[in-house]
This record gives C-alpha cells, structure tokens and sequence, in this order.
C-alpha cells in the first residue's frame, strides 16, 4: 500500500518590452509590460497491490491558476495608424479537477491487461479590455474518460494494443486506438522499436468562449 500527498506553489513575474515590440532599440512606446501568475497544484493519491496479479490505483489532484497582465500598445509610428495593436489588459482565472481510477491485472503468462476511467472538470473567466473593448468570458466543461490496454512481454519482445474513449461536455465521443512493438535483437544487443496512435485535443477555452475572436461551433483537432 502506498499513499502519496503533494503541494506545489509557483510564483511568477515578469516585466519588459512587449514582444514584437522593437525592443529597447526601437519601440516607440516606451512602457513595460507587466505579467504575474500563481499556480497552485495539489494532489492525493493511493495505490494498493491487492494480489500477485492485481494492483489499482486511485488519485485526485487541483490545479488553480490566477494570472494578471498590463500590455502597452505596440505603435508602427509616432502617430499610430490601424496597423498598430491596441494594448491590453486581462485578470484570468482556471480551475482543473481531475480525478482517476487504474488496475492492472497479470492475466497469464506473459499477457497482462490494464484498464481504468477518469473525470475532468475545467473552469476558466477572463476579464480585460482590448483596447478600449471590453473583453471578458467565463466558461466551464467537464471531460470523462475510460481506457483499456493489453500487454505482452517477453525476454525480447514486448508489444501493446490500447483504446482510450474521451466524451468532452458539448463534443461527441472520441476514440483514441495505439498500438506499439519493441523487440530485442539479441541478448546485449540493439532493439527495434515502432509504434502507432491517434490523439485529440479540446478547443482552448480562449477559442471557444473569447468574444472577440472565439468561436463556438470549433471541433476538436
């Protein structure tokens, strides 16, 4: 048995020209730009060999971030035309919860399966102004999962066949299938390795919800 706590806590500030700025050589603008973020991550977690061939696996952990940043415009010329960005201002917030279950179960031999499900739940608002545009979003989703995987090792050969199903909140279901082989050539000697998988990610919370440049209708990549 095996139980695990964590805490991590991150502060950051930075302070300088923009970017894509001209720098301290050639910005107009002579303003710095301000950002500070904190993180906070936390987590619980307990793992159990409950016989020769089963072990599982419980963790919950908390992600929460709050940031804050002052832009200034970044002008084209001394008497700025619409080429030039406006500056900016935002106050951010994310929250993350995540939670997940895993076993692993020796099956016979040499054959062994691993299989488990998981939540997620994200919480993001946004408060700023773009120019003189007021910019602001609040949006939240929640994901859950489910996974299954077979192994096989030997001396010389592993090999493994998986599928991972995730249904995010407002997104149909996706499928992600793997599969991989790695096999020894001799005994000291090199070993030979491929592998194949599908993956997807979610549309940012900035690319769904912002009301400026967001867009609602986005499907997973």
């Amino acid at each position: 048995r095996l139980l695990s706590l964590f805490v991590r806590y991150a502060d950051s500030q930075e302070a300088g020209f923009p970017s894509n700025g001209g720098g301290p050589e050639y910005a107009i603008d002579r303003q710095a730009q301000s950002v500070h973020s904190q993180d906070v991550v936390s987590g619980i977690g307990w793992q159990q060999q409950v016989s020769a061939r089963w072990l599982y696996a419980l963790s919950l952990d908390l992600f929460d971030s709050t940031g804050n940043s002052s832009v200034p415009p970044i002008l084209d010329a001394p008497k700025p035309t619409f080429r030039s960005v406006p500056a900016e201002s935002f106050d951010t917030e994310f929250r993350r919860v995540r939670a997940s279950l895993t076993n692993t179960v020796r099956i016979a031999g040499n054959w062994s399966a691993s299989f488990g499900a998981g939540w997620r739940g994200e919480r993001g608002n946004s408060r700023g102004l773009l120019g003189a545009i007021p910019d602001a979003f609040t949006i939240s989703r929640s994901t859950a999962s489910g996974n299954a995987e077979l192994s096989y090792r030997s001396d010389r050969l592993a090999a493994t066949l998986g599928l991972r199903a995730d249904a995010g909140q407002g997104f149909h279901m996706v499928y992600s299938p793997h599969a991989g082989i790695s096999y020894r050539l001799s005994r000291r000697g090199p070993r030979l390795k491929s592998s194949w998988g599908k993956g997807f990610k979610l549309p940012s919370f900035y690319a769904l919800a912002d009301p400026i440049v967001g867009n609602r209708q986005l499907k997973p990549e």
